[in-house]
C-alpha cells in the first residue's frame, strides 16, 4: 500500500503513542477486516516495523474509517511524507475500550507482542525482517 501522511487529532500522541495516519493513493485497497496488525513501513528511504491499526476506533467514535501506524523507532516528522505499508499478519480486531485507560494497555500488549514476532521472525533462517536503526 501507498499513501501519504496526514494530520490527525494527535489522540495517539496523547495516549502515548504517536502514529502516522495515511491517506492511500486512489486505487489502494486495504485488507477488509478492521483491526491491529504487525506491519512493515517505508518512510524517508528506511524501513520500519510498526503496528498498524485500521477502522473506526469505537473507543473514540469520530469519523471516517482511518489507517496508522505506529512505528518503532521513528522520531521524525512524517507529515506530508510519502510511505508504503505492507501488512504482515493480523493481530487481532478492533474493539471498544471502557476507558482511555485500558485502551493505552492494550496498545501496550499490542507493541510488546508485535516486538516478540519481529523478534521470531528474525531468529528464522531466511525470514524476512529489517535491520535494527
Amino acid at each position: 500500500m501507498r499513501g501519504v501522511v496526514v494530520k490527525g487529532k494527535r489522540l495517539g500522541s496523547r495516549l502515548g503513542f504517536p502514529t502516522a495516519n495515511i491517506v492511500l493513493e486512489p486505487g489502494q485497497t486495504p485488507p477488509l477486516l478492521n483491526g491491529v496488525y504487525l506491519g512493515r513501513v517505508s518512510i524517508d528511504g528506511r524501513d520500519y516495523y510498526a503496528i498498524i491499526n485500521q477502522g473506526l476506533h469505537p473507543t473514540f467514535p469520530e469519523g471516517p474509517r482511518t489507517i496508522e501506524a505506529h512505528i518503532f523507532d521513528y522520531d521524525g516528522d512524517a507529515y506530508s511524507k510519502p510511505i508504503e505499508l505492507d501488512y504482515i499478519q493480523f493481530m487481532r480486531g478492533e474493539e471498544k475500550f471502557s476507558s482511555p485507560e485500558a485502551l493505552v494497555d492494550r496498545i501496550s500488549s499490542d507493541v510488546a507482542q508485535a516486538k516478540r514476532l519481529v523478534a521470531q521472525m528474525r531468529e528464522q533462517p531466511g525470514g524476512k525482517c529489517i535491520k535494527n536503526h
